[in-house]
């Protein structure tokens, strides 16, 4: 049939088997190779291990497929890396009913473009900076939009600044609320209501009545 079984003078073995081939050991099996070792398989691989399974190199681990990979786990997947992870793909798609994500030291995301759809809420906490730097900035909401901080707030502009509301806008402080620009216009209805009537006068004037050359010489008509 042409099996055969030769040993050579040097000590090297080579068997050859033309049919199949079984091995059964009812105990512990060993093998142990000093030198190199190669596999090669023509047809397809099984393997299956009724136990655990521990897989330990001292030196680098390469894998290179050809082909696709898939990786299934009942339980939980764990991946300790003690440097750095690199993951380079054409698309990577993460799917999970809950995402957790934690960064001990800095974090920074590049991208051409970045896309966020959030279903319900979006809650962002920073403890102490939070920074946005772009040359142009667009919010927009279908609903209200509520900005609130529990310490100082900044929004400043190197270029222009627009904030626009299709429905009503309220800007509220418990202290005092200043305006300041070398030139503001208030365009539509004006309404102000304080207890001092005379500091409506003296602060707000028509743009089509000029108002006093001096702000302690109000009139009727301008005020």
């Amino acid at each position: 049939s042409g099996t055969y079984e030769e040993t050579n003078a040097n000590g090297s073995q080579v068997r050859k088997i033309i049919g199949d081939s079984y091995e059964i050991i009812e105990n512990n099996g060993y093998i142990f190779i000093r030198g190199r070792a190669s596999v090669t398989i023509e047809n397809t691989c099984n393997i299956l291990i009724l136990g655990d399974a521990n897989l330990e190199v001292n030196g680098k681990l390469t894998a290179m497929i050809k082909n696709d990979v898939s990786v299934t786990a009942s339980g939980s997947m764990n991946l300790n890396v003690g440097e750095n992870l690199n993951i380079k793909a054409e698309e990577i798609t993460l799917e999970s009913t809950k995402f957790n994500q934690t960064t001990v030291g800095a974090q920074k995301i590049k991208a051409r473009s970045v896309s966020q759809e959030v279903e319900t809420n979006l809650d962002v906490k920073v403890g102490e900076e939070y920074r946005i730097g772009t040359t142009e900035f667009n919010l927009t909401a279908s609903g209200e939009n509520k900005q609130t901080s529990t310490g100082d707030a900044s929004i400043k502009s190197a270029g222009n600044f627009k904030a626009r509301g299709d429905g009503s806008s309220s800007v509220s402080s418990g202290g005092d609320t200043k305006i300041g620009g070398g030139t503001v216009h208030l365009t539509g209805q004006l309404k102000a209501t304080t207890t001092t009537k005379e500091a409506i006068g003296s602060n707000f004037y028509p743009l089509s009545t000029p108002g006093p050359t001096a702000p302690d010489t109000p009139t009727t008509a301008t005020e």
